[in-house]
């Protein structure tokens, strides 16, 4: 903070900036200890012990202190980061859908290591919401997450439990859910899921009105201090002049959301179909990104990306991503518009017939960073 400047504006600037650091660290010392300290079972991995939950703000919706587990397992470090992401996401997804049709629907999020290998909505059924997305990646979800906006039936406990076409398929009829959260479960629902030991359980009733919590701003501890930015709150606003139908509408928030909120390693592309996730994967560039997500749709749903809408949360450099889409059967799309090459990443779509809705450049996601 310190220089051989004579200024002693200068001088007097960068003592201020020093003094305001250290009292902002005292202030969160303080802070920290008038507030909750929660013992987790571990870090990250079982040898990073002790590990805490610090809750330091018990009103903010869908936060940590709203959990309400139905599980006597204590959650471990990895177990709380990874249903924090997904929270995320579930409210952008909302805030989305009540922006564009007054409302949100059912909505289910499959998912390993706080990213959606699974997602889908339906307007008429919980079940079918639940199933196309435990169908979103089968092998991937085992031993995963899963976070819901409807009320837990025993008739929905036990779909989560096992499927005799899981069986049939991968030999094994278990899904192997590691963590669910649900706004509500029925008085029969509750014990069928926590029969398994080392399954948490939460119940957030907050969860069935997700659009009504806020998305935070971004904090992150590095060497020495930490990061801190705006909240990435950028909420996917489909023009009315498109023309577009609900049933695409539907299939860009999806794939929109789930690439903007997940980190497979940067620069991620989902593909969506039908109100559900195909394929979702990341960088480190745009054109592996989307070779990616094409492969993992097509080893979990064959053919079906004909037709397809796919999301980038980066702009495409080159036209090798764009053509890898739609050689791939991709219809529509929505990506940040930039690069030098933006004249011809627009002009390929266009000659291609391809339905793409280009975001202002400020907007690029990288939020998980």
């Amino acid at each position: 903070l310190f220089s051989r400047s004579p200024n002693p504006e200068e001088l007097r600037t960068k003592l201020l900036q020093k003094a305001s650091v250290k009292l902002q660290h005292f202030y969160n010392c303080c802070f920290e200890i008038q507030h909750t300290k929660k013992g987790l079972a571990n870090g990250e991995n079982p040898y990073q012990a002790p590990a805490y939950l610090h809750i330091t703000d018990d009103s903010v919706a869908l936060g940590m202190a709203s959990l309400n587990p139905l599980s006597e397992q204590i959650p471990c470090y990895t177990n709380l980061a990874d249903l924090d992401c997904l929270l995320n996401l579930v409210i952008a997804l909302a805030k989305s859908f009540v922006h564009h049709f007054g409302k949100a629907p059912h909505l289910a999020v499959a998912a390993k290591h706080g990213n959606a290998c699974g997602c889908a909505i339906s307007w008429n059924s919980p079940m079918d919401a639940l199933e196309h997305a435990l169908w979103g990646n089968a092998k991937g979800i085992w031993g995963g997450e899963l976070v819901v906006n409807f009320e837990i039936t025993p008739e929905i406990a036990q779909a989560m439990l096992r499927s005799s076409q899981r069986e049939a398929r991968y030999g094994n009829a278990a899904w192997m859910l590691d963590i669910v959260a649900a706004p509500a479960f029925t008085e029969k629902a509750g014990p069928m899921l926590t029969a398994r030991k080392f399954r948490k359980v939460f119940s957030l009733p907050e969860l069935a009105a997700p659009d009504k919590a806020h998305l935070l701003p971004a904090v992150r501890c590095v060497r020495g201090g930490q990061l801190e930015q705006p909240p990435h709150d950028f909420i996917l606003q489909i023009p009315p002049n498109l023309g577009w139908n609900d049933t695409i509408k539907t299939d860009m928030i999806l794939a929109w959301a789930i690439s903007f909120w997940s980190f497979h390693g940067g620069n991620e592309v989902a593909i969506v179909k039908d109100s559900m996730l195909l394929g979702a994967a990341g960088g480190p560039s745009t054109v592996d990104s989307a070779n990616t997500a094409i492969d993992r749709a097509r080893n979990s749903h064959c053919d079906s990306i004909n037709g397809a809408t796919f999301a980038a949360n980066a702009f495409f450099p080159y036209t090798d991503a764009p053509k890898a889409l739609v050689d791939a059967g991709c219809s529509y799309g929505v990506v940040p518009e930039g690069g030098q090459n933006f004249a011809d990443v627009k002009k390929f779509f266009l000659e291609n017939h391809t339905n793409v809705f280009f975001l202002p450049p400020v907007i690029r996601g990288f939020n998980r960073h």
